[in-house]
């Protein structure tokens, strides 16, 4: 959905068109990683976002609010209320039951961003994962709600939280529902592999990490995992 979006994007579609599929042929999430996207079960989208003159700080914040409102979503649609875990993956019972993938689309001639694309991947009714993800990868178990609905409401509040992209509230919330916080992580830098606390989220949403000797990193992108999970 979000190579269709891209396409869409380049015949200038307008600020809140979105993209739905019933499944991908070729899901995919950050530093390519794959993300299974069967047929019937899942919420698979994305949506166009016209950012008009916007800050550094707040193109940071994009997928925060995707987070945000992905939870907010589906505790609305379902009743149940995922955590997040940094940067962009929701969980249920320390298992993954979404991925957010926030790209870009840089104007050539400007140098400036001219539309990103946040694609979203629920996996919201039961289903049966590929050995290698089974003990990973989770649903919502969400088997008599509507797909659609959860669909509209996603849409609603993604529209409004990067709309809102400078409220404070935004990252409070964020950080309300984070698994990572106080907790031992591994994080990778140059392709070695560290373990931290993870201190706090500042505004940018970047993360504050203590580490063995008690200095701080702060990391900006990455990947993390939670010990003992």
């Amino acid at each position: 959905t979000n190579n269709y979006a891209k396409i869409l994007a380049a015949q200038n579609a307008p600020h809140g068109t979105l993209i739905v599929a019933d499944h991908q042929t070729a899901g995919r999430g950050r530093q390519g990683h794959t993300f299974y996207s069967p047929r019937n079960v899942g919420l698979y989208f994305s949506l166009l976002i016209k950012p008009g003159d916007i800050s550094r700080a707040n193109i940071s914040r994009i997928t925060p609010a995707a987070a945000v409102s992905s939870v907010e979503a589906i505790e609305r649609i379902t009743g149940i209320r995922p955590g997040i875990k940094w940067v962009n993956d929701l969980y249920i019972e320390k298992k993954k039951i979404a991925g957010i993938l926030s790209e870009a689309i840089t104007d050539f001639e400007t140098g400036k961003i001219d539309t990103i694309v946040i694609g979203i991947g629920i996996n919201v009714k039961s289903m049966t994962f590929p050995e290698e993800i089974q003990d990973i990868a989770a649903s919502l178990n969400a088997n008599t709600i509507s797909r659609s609905s959860l669909a509209g409401v996603l849409w609603e509040r993604l529209l409004y939280w990067t709309d809102h992209l400078d409220d404070p509230e935004l990252m409070d919330l964020y950080r309300k529902d984070s698994l990572v916080l106080g907790k031992e992580i591994t994080y990778s830098q140059n392709n070695v592999f560290y373990t931290g606390i993870a201190r706090e989220i500042n505004e940018e949403g970047n993360i504050l990490i203590e580490k063995k000797d008690h200095s701080t990193l702060l990391l900006q992108s990455g990947e993390i995992s939670i010990k003992d999970w």
